[in-house]
């Protein structure tokens, strides 16, 4: 009994003499750096820059406090990498560094950086044009082993611009993650585009088409003041940046996908030209294949509506404001449908749904499915009610 009692002893001095090792090192806040932004762009040279965003005095973007860092001018990693470089200045809350790969970068950040950084705090994670006209893998390759990465933090693509320049744009007081946060709350209402999660990212690029669409971010000015709103989404073909889509094919796309309730729609009555608002309470679309044999006719897109009226500002027939949705729900799938036809970007899923309705008959298209899909015939079919209200009346004048 004594040795079993002196083995345990030891046992547990062993283990416990250990634990500094496993177990992670205490820090008080005040030791740590927060960063809910991380950015990605392509330098002109060809290297990877990589911008973080602290939550510095609770701004983003431009920060009134500058933070001092070293001077600019090019250096070499400890382990000899050579490309990497300091940005001259980095104004207020976000540093930038270079090199050859995203990790050299990441290096080169926490090695100016005063405390300790919480990256998996990281909440949204930003690609600039340059880069996503690439194999955008290339670039997110770390994100996909690293650790410490969130796979719950979302994915946008800056439009018209680096990450860089639009961080550095902003106003000193402009809450960008915040933002961001809004806006991906609200994105059913907008129908302008609707988040994406990094899981999502890999999950719709690692597909065998690597097709997809994400998500943008971009600069607006209105009043004199600099702001950053949605701004569609980047259509991806072949895992590469092959266009935008505005906000017409958008809400088209969100309709065929259901990704969310598209809100509210405004439809403007022909003879009085006045609006009417209508709340889409739900919708369905259902996607079908018409075969001659072994040949693909034709792909019809039928999507039912329902909706009530929220503001009218003048009196109409049920009929008519169903007749003008319908109209609109057309134009918007039709855009979307034109845009994966121009782009050969099957974003909007047919192939994945015909592989799993008629998995022989997709293992005879797949090779050319790029080609079929600019030249087959589709349908789209909309079906839109829309209940009486008390200024709104059932039937024809």
């Amino acid at each position: 009994m004594t040795k079993k009692l002196i083995l345990i002893g030891i046992s547990l001095i062993i283990a416990f003499a250990g634990a500094r090792n496993v177990m992670p090192t205490r820090r008080e806040m005040n030791q740590l750096e927060i960063v809910r932004i991380m950015g990605v762009d392509k330098t002109d040279n060809g290297n990877i820059e990589v911008t973080w965003v602290r939550n510095y005095s609770n701004t983003e973007g431009g920060g009134a406090e500058p933070i001092d860092e070293e001077d600019g001018g090019e250096s070499e990693d400890d382990d000899g990498a050579e490309g990497t470089e300091v940005a001259a200045a980095d104004p207020g809350n976000t540093i930038s560094r270079t090199g050859p790969t995203v990790s050299a970068a990441i290096n080169e950040i926490r090695r100016a950086m005063e405390r300790e950084v919480l990256a998996s705090h990281i909440e949204y994670i930003l690609i600039g044009e340059s880069a996503a006209r690439e194999d955008i893998f290339k670039f997110l390759d770390y994100l996909s082993r690293d650790s410490d990465a969130r796979l719950s933090a979302r994915v946008y693509f800056v439009q018209d611009g680096s990450v860089r320049e639009l961080l550095t744009q902003l106003p000193p007081n402009f809450a960008l993650a915040d933002k961001l946060q809004n806006v991906g709350r609200n994105s059913g209402a907008s129908a302008i585009s609707t988040e994406m999660t990094l899981a999502d990212f890999f999950r719709k690029l690692s597909s065998d088409s690597g097709d997809g669409l994400v998500p943008n971010v971009k600069l607006t000015e209105a009043g004199g003041q600099t702001a950053a709103e949605l701004g569609g989404y980047t259509v991806v073909a072949n895992r590469k940046f092959a266009g935008l889509m505005g906000a017409t094919a958008a809400a088209g796309n969100n309709l065929i996908q259901q990704n969310s309730p598209i809100g509210y729609i405004n439809l403007r009555h022909d003879e009085s030209e006045r609006h009417i608002s209508v709340r889409i309470s739900d919708f369905n679309t259902r996607i079908n294949f018409d075969f001659d044999g072994w040949e693909l006719e034709r792909i019809r897109i039928t999507t039912n509506a329902r909706g009530t009226v929220s503001e009218a500002q003048i009196h109409a027939y049920t009929y008519e404001l169903e007749r003008i949705a319908n109209m609109l729900f057309r134009e918007q799938i039709a855009e979307a449908v034109e845009l994966s036809r121009r782009y050969q970007s099957d974003f909007l899923g047919f192939g994945e749904r015909l592989r799993l309705q008629h998995p022989y008959r997709w293992s005879r298209i797949q090779p050319d499915w790029r080609e079929f899909l600019a030249t087959v015939q589709i349908y789209v079919v909309v079906n839109t009610e829309i209940e009486q209200t008390h200024s709104i009346a059932r039937g024809r004048s």
